[in-house]
């Protein structure tokens, strides 16, 4: 027989393992990681003893975890509601500021939390899966419900929390018409059972429902004869049946079944509160009240939404494998998105083809306001994912958002992966929530990285791939720009939000580098992607532009190789920004071969270097509220305009560094980076597999 010991190299295994062999005569095998505490000198005494086998390794079990069941598991609160509230309740209202103001979850306050259940009801079943995968809250939804007792009220027996949720929602977020107005019950139930069920996403109705129905049904010559409206006067039974969606109660009615119409002592009880304002005044009278409440309610502190979504549990749970996934990749993000993050996603393709890693691309549609005409990764894209690991390329908000609408089946039985841009020095703690979708996060950066120091997964820093190759035969005449002048550019998307980007410190840099009378020669290019003319911002932008003969604002939709023309008819590539992730322009500036002034501060330090860039001198300062969303408490870059000015100066007489840039970023590189981890990944998932 053979006794196993794990870390039987440290200071407290190894005396247990050599006072054994003072005392027993059965072997040892002695398993180690030899991390700090491991020391194979520690078992000197025994070296050569035949029963002694040191096996290096690990023998913890690698168990696969994770969080998104959080999203679909109930959240603490010191009173009873009708139904449970989950987390992915909490995280919808944390996506949207308008149900911030509307549901003030933070006061504290029951009505809040009903009303906020009562949209979840009446809307976000619609518009949101994971709010249909939570077969505890389709239970829920389905129990009884005690009414207050009205006069000429026969539809009260019917109700089920649910009907009760809808009815609240129906009526500018009101329950008094619910529990105080029997015209409103019988009007709200038929509408119910008329297909109203159907357009909310309802579970299925439960049995004592519709045997409470069906006694209803009787004094009436029936369930049809109930519902039946002038609409579908002229339609037979089997027609209106079919019309309004009552197949699967008809299905229940007449099966010889002893439950009671409704379960004794079942149900959530709501109390009548007298003649509430609700109920007293016109309908339209609480829609105005509650839109006058709506403007009137401030959206909650930073601090209120970290104490309300700290609701949310991160505990990590033991991940089901499955080897139903093949290996390879599926890539979540904009594949046609004219944006940094879409041209994110279609360089990792590139990088994974180059690697010879199988992968999809699972197209994710961003705003409106983002143009989608790049389709040079069309040829990737599928319905469905279809490999084991899947990797988001996109912020981990946006893949909050994305679950949220889209439903967790896509996470279930794979390894999940968030490639997740991210420009502050923090993330944010009101999202500590959003670690619980992914297995393990990848950042662009060794900044970006840092950010997500406090994240209960792994994060490494993963280089981005970055190719110059495509590119637009196009001259400085084409464009407009005169030839023999040198010229800076800069290239901002306007959703990036302009304080971080801060094209007005390139102006400003400009014009302290050349003043008026001395810009013969000098020129300053600024492109400009989705812009807002509604942004005050902007507006005072383009007027400092429109006033400088020798600024050029590029503002119309171009294609990537074209972007990319546009750089290479120019000198210099400026960027004063705050913060930067990555920094896609500078590193594609820098490919081309321009000049490059940048601010040294965030993720393009990983491949800006003083001998081939010049670095902006900066002094952090606090980030003003309104700046940068999600911002609350952190601090960023304010560069030196003086010394950009002298930079550019500099550069515009021939100055600047000319250290080769050397970094490589290419997708034949970083595709054998992404390839070595996900072969690792791979082995991983396939000892765990063997272990369940």
């Amino acid at each position: 027989m053979s006794i196993v010991v794990t870390d039987g190299a440290g200071f407290i295994g190894c005396n247990f393992v050599l006072d054994w062999f003072r005392h027993q005569e059965e072997a040892i095998v002695n398993v180690d990681k030899l991390t700090y505490a491991g020391n194979r000198d520690n078992l000197t005494a025994i070296q050569g003893d035949p029963r002694h086998r040191f096996e290096p390794g690990d023998a913890a079990p690698r168990l696969q975890t994770s969080g998104w069941q959080n999203y679909l598991s109930p959240v603490a609160l010191p009173f009873a509601l009708p139904t449970p509230l989950f987390g992915a309740m909490i995280a919808i209202w944390h996506l949207r500021p308008a149900l911030q103001r509307r549901f003030p979850l933070h006061k504290g306050k029951v009505a809040d939390h009903i009303r906020l259940l009562a949209w979840c009801v009446a809307v976000g079943r619609s518009t949101h899966a994971i709010l249909r995968e939570i077969p505890e809250w389709d239970e829920a939804l389905n129990q009884p419900i005690q009414l207050p007792p009205l006069r000429r009220d026969r539809f009260g027996p019917c109700y089920s929390v649910g009907m009760y949720l809808l009815g609240i929602a129906r009526q500018h977020y009101s329950d008094g018409p619910v529990l105080a107005w029997p015209k409103f019950r019988h009007q709200h139930a038929c509408w119910y059972w008329r297909g109203g069920r159907h357009e909310s996403h309802m579970p299925p109705p439960p049995e004592w429902q519709i045997r409470a129905l069906e006694e209803l049904a009787k004094g009436h010559g029936g369930l049809v004869e109930l519902l039946r409206t002038l609409a579908v006067k002229g339609l037979s039974g089997d027609q209106v049946i079919e019309r309004y969606g009552l197949d699967d109660v008809v299905n229940w009615l007449g099966r010889d079944k002893q439950q009671p119409t409704r379960p004794p002592g079942a149900g959530f009880g709501v109390t009548a509160r007298g003649r509430t304002f609700a109920s007293l005044v016109p309908p339209k009278v609480v829609q105005w009240h509650t839109y006058i409440k709506k403007l009137i309610f401030k959206p909650p502190s930073p601090w209120e939404v970290i104490r309300v979504t700290g609701w949310i549990s991160t505990q990590r749970h033991v991940h089901t494998l499955t080897k139903a996934h093949p290996f390879g990749v599926n890539l979540f993000g904009y594949a046609h998105g004219e944006l940094g993050i879409g041209e994110d996603l279609r360089m990792v393709g590139l990088a994974l083809k180059s690697a010879g890693i199988p992968f999809c691309v699972i197209n994710v549609k961003p705003g409106a306001d983002v143009s989608q005409a790049d389709m040079s990764a069309e040829a990737w894209i599928h319905n469905y994912p279809q490999y084991a690991i899947n990797l988001f390329c996109m912020t981990g908000i946006e893949q909050v958002r994305y679950l949220m609408a889209q439903g967790m089946v896509a996470l279930q039985g794979r390894h999940n992966i968030g490639l997740w841009p991210w420009e502050l020095p923090d993330w944010p703690e009101a999202w500590t929530h959003a670690f619980n979708i992914v297995d393990e996060i990848w950042g662009i950066s060794h900044y970006t990285a840092h950010a997500y120091r406090h994240a209960p997964v792994p994060v490494l820093p993963i280089p981005l791939p970055v190719t110059v190759k495509a590119v637009a035969n196009t001259s400085r005449q084409d464009l407009g720009l005169p030839e023999e002048a040198y010229i800076f550019i800069f290239s901002f998307d306007v959703n990036s939000r302009l304080e971080r980007k801060n094209p007005l410190g390139v102006i400003r840099a400009f014009e302290r580098a050349f003043p008026l009378g001395n810009r013969d020669k000098v020129h300053l290019v600024l492109k400009a992607s989705h812009v807002r003319d509604d942004l005050p911002e902007w507006k005072e932008l383009k007027w400092r532009i429109e006033c400088n003969p020798h600024i050029h604002l590029f503002d119309q939709t171009l294609r990537r190789p074209e972007v990319l023309a546009l750089y290479r008819n120019c000198n210099c590539f400026v960027s004063l920004h705050c913060a930067e992730g990555f920094g896609r322009g500078i590193a594609e500036a820098l490919l081309l071969g321009l000049n490059v002034i940048a601010t040294n501060f965030s993720g393009n330090l990983e491949y800006c270097r003083s001998d081939c860039v010049g670095l902006v001198r900066y002094a952090m300062r606090p980030i003003k509220p309104g700046e940068y969303a999600f911002s609350h408490g952190q601090q960023w870059a304010e560069p030196s305009i003086e010394h950009a000015a002298e930079l550019m100066r500099e550069a515009s007489r021939g100055g600047m560094p000319t250290g080769k840039f050397n970094a490589d970023l290419s997708p034949e590189f970083t595709g054998k980076v992404f390839a070595e981890r996900l072969h690792e990944i791979h082995q991983t998932l396939h000892k765990e597999d063997k272990r369940v």
